[in-house]
């Protein structure tokens, strides 16, 4: 199920992990969020982090801490981060979502998806990424940081790079009509 919340699309699903995220895009990259060995593989940087387990692994930075992924490209342009949350957050959690330095998103999950009529654990948010923050480069660096020294950033759950379908050629303006 897809639906559009303040310029992002959320992608619902029930208990599911990130690798079944779906919509048609082309998975790029993953990060196995709370896997030692796929956050070494992405050069995982973090500091004031915790991770753990409830139902699935998952990694926040505390009191304006972060953490940050390097994930491959493949040199695409047309680009999204898949992040995985879990529905019921509780406490201060505003956080920064950036690319290249560049922050693409402000984030706060507390509340934000345990508001539907039917109660879901888990939700995917899909965040698009500005063509010029990733053009000619082989991989980017992904950072959550929280917005100021109170927040917490996350809890991420899963992290997947997408390539999404290439934007629709812009539609030819209407001729004008003959003059007679």
């Amino acid at each position: 199920m897809k639906k559009v919340f303040g310029g992002w699309i959320i992608l619902t699903t029930v208990l599911a992990g990130c690798a079944s995220m779906g919509g048609g895009n082309v998975t790029l990259d993953t990060v196995y969020i709370g896997n030692q060995v796929s956050e070494n593989q992405h050069a995982m940087e973090a500091e004031g982090t915790e991770n753990g387990t409830n139902i699935e692994n998952w990694r926040h930075a505390l009191d304006g801490g972060y953490f940050q992924f390097t994930l491959k490209t493949g040199g695409n342009e047309n680009l999204a981060l898949k992040v995985h949350y879990w529905a019921h957050e509780q406490g201060e959690r505003t956080f920064n979502i950036s690319v290249e330095g560049q922050v693409i998103a402000v984030e706060n999950v507390v509340g934000k998806f345990d508001k539907e009529p039917v109660q879901q654990e888990f939700y995917d948010v899909l965040y698009p990424i500005p063509p010029e923050l990733v053009r000619g480069k082989a991989a980017i660096k992904v950072k959550f940081q929280g917005v100021d020294d109170y927040q917490t950033a996350g809890g991420v759950y899963g992290l997947i790079l997408v390539k999404t379908a290439d934007p629709e050629p812009a539609a030819e303006p209407a001729a004008e009509p003959a003059a007679e």
